[in-house]
């Protein structure tokens, strides 16, 4: 039951980053499509330059089993099957095959630079638009954090869902070409021998997720924590609490360092446990042909050379999956904390109609102004008027009110009581980014 409730896990995690970047790459739609394009015929352009494999050692090898597949390869094309014919058009196919996987991780890094662009422009108007008292709220190195390290993420989880839609449509295709060459009951059987690989392999994908959720937040902590004792370098000082510092600092980073050690290690388990089980099927069928079916080694060696290089692309493949599979386990939560921060700054920002004053030429009046941080006192009942275009001069000790005066005037902060206006205009009912 766990088993089976950790690969629906899996399954839910992919539908719902797929559904996420979906949504994302509406305003990508050309870019996406050509994308999607390009890894079609990539990949079956590379299916079709390994599916020359056969005919090639076939030719080399008169005694190999099916002589006729080759010829039955080329007839739609009317193409001469000789050992120089399928030296041109092998190095054709993989030419072709190069040129467009150029093209293809050319436009896949364009489209992930532009879906990083996307979020980091839209973070960056939010948080310099936001009001001061919602933005203030988060530690700077967490914004940092989101804006740089977050939204680097979510293009991550756009590469892996590519490579991993690229290793799938490969594996299919490159399944049809063993299909063809192999079309008897053992090759169904390594087909589910595959499947049962990839299904118990998929737990650890849960587990991995888990680590990328702890990563995450060890990362958040620790980038949050830097940036406040950098920015209360002065403080820190001058309270002598630099020791205590430290020691926050090393006990956050030893985390993230450890919980990263352990996700890395994770990651690369599959392929190992993959390859093993490859080479053990290599040497089973080698044996089966050669002792059982007592075929000499010319007679299997085209198949052989066919299987070992599609069992090792396969294996590839495979391994691409399941690092795909962690990377959006890893990296799901990256949308969550970009969409979440994105959604509550919006809020924060509705300006519910304000108006846009066009022309400040009336006088600034403070009446009736009390305000104060926490238990401190700055204003009780303060009453200002400022004569339109007069310069003047605010005068007082440190903490009397000078900086919480312009505040109010841009709305960096609000008064506990009382109004200001400019004119008669109520700066309740403006626009601050006006």
């Amino acid at each position: 039951m766990i088993f089976l409730k950790n690969i629906k896990l899996n399954i839910s995690n992919l539908r719902i980053i797929i559904h996420k970047l979906s949504n994302a790459l509406l305003d990508f739609k050309f870019d996406s499509i050509f994308l999607l394009f390009l890894i079609l015929i990539t990949t079956f352009t590379e299916a079709l330059s390994i599916s020359l494999i056969y005919p090639l050692i076939q030719s080399l090898t008169p005694e190999s089993t099916n002589p006729n597949n080759a010829s039955q390869y080329w007839e739609y094309i009317a193409l001469d099957f000789n050992i120089y014919s399928m030296l041109f058009i092998f190095f054709l196919a993989i030419f072709i095959k190069n040129i467009l996987a150029i093209i293809r991780y050319y436009y896949e890094e364009h489209l992930t630079a532009l879906l990083r662009k996307k979020y980091m422009s839209k973070l960056s108007e939010l948080i310099f638009n936001g009001e001061y008292k919602k933005v203030s709220k988060y530690q700077i190195g967490n914004l940092n954090s989101i804006l740089i390290n977050e939204t680097l993420h979510i293009s991550i989880c756009l590469k892996s869902v590519v490579r991993m839609l690229s290793s799938i449509l490969l594996s299919f295709f490159l399944f049809l070409v063993f299909l063809y060459y192999h079309n008897n009951p053992q090759t169904l059987l390594f087909l589910i021998l595959f499947i049962v690989i990839l299904f118990i392999l998929k737990p650890i994908g849960s587990y991995a997720r888990n680590l990328g959720k702890i990563r995450l937040q060890s990362l958040q902590d620790y980038s949050g924590f830097l940036s406040d004792y950098i920015i209360n370098y002065r403080q820190v000082k001058l309270l002598g609490i630099e020791k205590k510092s430290i020691n926050n600092l090393l006990i956050y980073s030893q985390k993230l360092i450890n919980v990263t050690k352990l996700m890395k290690f994770v990651q690369q388990i599959a392929r190992p446990t993959l390859e093993t089980l490859f080479i053990l099927g290599i040497i089973s069928y080698i044996l089966f042909y050669l002792v059982i079916a007592n075929f000499n080694l010319n007679q299997i060696l085209p198949f052989i050379a066919l299987f070992i290089v599609i069992g090792y692309r396969s294996l590839t493949q495979i391994d691409t999956i399941i690092k795909s599979l962690f990377a959006v386990s890893n990296n799901i939560v990256s949308f969550d904390k970009v969409e979440k921060l994105i959604n509550d700054l919006e809020n924060s920002n509705s300006k519910n109609n304000l108006k846009k004053l066009e022309n400040y030429n009336e006088n600034i009046i403070f009446k009736d102004i009390s305000f104060s941080y926490e238990k401190e006192k700055i204003f009780n009942n303060l009453s200002l008027e400022i004569p339109y275009k007069s310069k003047i001069l605010i005068k007082g000790k440190s903490g009397s009110g000078k900086s919480t005066l312009v505040d109010l005037l841009v709305k960096l902060q609000e008064p506990n009581s009382g109004n200001i206006f400019i004119g008669n205009e109520n700066l309740k009912n403006l626009d601050p980014t006006n």
